[in-house]
């Protein structure tokens, strides 16, 4: 087999190239990475962003208007502008400037773990310290912020992620176990799960969708379960049924 086809040999060698702060690298401590709709690479590391354009590395920190550290999270919105969760909250990016959104334009929380467009074009963000928010632009450089904590009845645990299913209905993962938020005009209904007799635990700490419209959850300390798209039909894995270990991350 190796003879007839020696290409495939050759296919299976898998080459990699490594970077660190030798290449341009502010620091070698990758938190999250995310490419963006023109090509360029973001990445958000401890000490700030950086962007990779195939050869070399362009850092962004204080000087450039980017006032957050440790970053979390990128997302890209649907006009094109990056948004990068860091430990000061959020910094947007239209290609030319920052724009801040933290405590004093009204976010709950500093540390911002998750961030998510809706097809409604509104922006949520998920923190360590504050709960969840809603983020709706009323301008080109104007937000619109709501802590949803508060208005919604939600408690302020960590928030680690951020689904929208096929429904509209927003999924959260947090450290007290998923909420679940269905429009409803100009508010929502809100319904949580968590509880020992309703999920192997409370800690999720992601959220996935796959091609069959089932959502599973990585949890901190119980593995992965299934539920359905109406929040039933729980099905665990673990240890104990051949996972390799019982804290799922993203």
């Amino acid at each position: 087999l190796f003879c007839l086809f020696p290409a495939l040999l050759l296919s299976q060698n898998n080459n990699f190239r490594q970077w660190s702060s030798k290449e341009g690298l502010p620091q070698s401590d990758i938190h999250c990475i995310k490419q963006d709709k023109r090509g360029y690479i973001w990445l958000g590391t401890g000490e700030g962003i950086c962007q990779f354009d195939g050869k070399k590395f362009k850092s962004y920190s204080k000087k450039d208007g980017f006032n957050g550290n440790s970053v979390r999270c990128i997302m890209e919105d649907h006009l094109g502008r990056l948004w990068f969760g860091s430990d000061q909250g959020i910094e947007v990016y239209d290609g030319y400037k920052f724009k801040t959104i933290g405590k004093s334009q009204g976010l709950a929380g500093s540390s911002v773990l998750c961030l998510l467009e809706d097809d409604f074009k509104n922006v949520w963000a998920g923190t360590d310290d504050g709960g969840l928010n809603q983020i709706i632009s009323s301008g080109k450089d104007s937000f619109l912020v709501t802590a949803l904590g508060k208005k919604l009845g939600l408690d302020k645990a960590p928030v680690f992620d951020l689904l929208e299913d096929s429904n509209k209905k927003i999924w959260v993962a947090t450290f007290a176990g998923i909420n679940i938020l269905s429009p409803k005009g100009d508010t929502y209904d809100v319904q949580n799960l968590s509880g020992s007799s309703t999920l192997p635990s409370d800690r999720i700490l992601c959220i996935a969708k796959d091609t069959k419209g089932f959502l599973w959850f990585g949890t901190y300390d119980s593995g992965v379960f299934r539920l359905n798209s109406d929040g039933t039909g729980i099905v665990k894995y673990n240890k104990e049924n051949g996972l390799s270990g019982n804290s799922v991350w993203k």
